[in-house]
């Protein structure tokens, strides 16, 4: 990877919730509230989505495993 450029941005946000990220950050003793912003920026457009459904994993038919010749590959 080469140089990450930078760019600044002057963001507008009501009262209330500048509050509630001032709490935020003293709560989780994160330095900056920019940095709640981008933790929460990169979490919505840039985690990675993953395959799948989400929930528990199916039940093992213990028979099945017992038979099988490969166990773990």
């Amino acid at each position: 990877m080469g140089k990450m450029r930078l760019k600044k941005i002057t963001l507008t946000i009501p009262e209330p919730m500048l509050k509630k990220l001032e709490k935020e950050k003293e709560n989780f003793s994160y330095p900056t509230v920019q940095s709640i912003i981008l933790e929460a920026l990169r979490e919505r457009y840039f985690k990675k989505q993953t395959s799948g459904k989400g929930g528990r994993p199916r039940k093992l038919n213990l028979m099945r495993v017992g038979s099988a010749k490969k166990v773990f590959e």
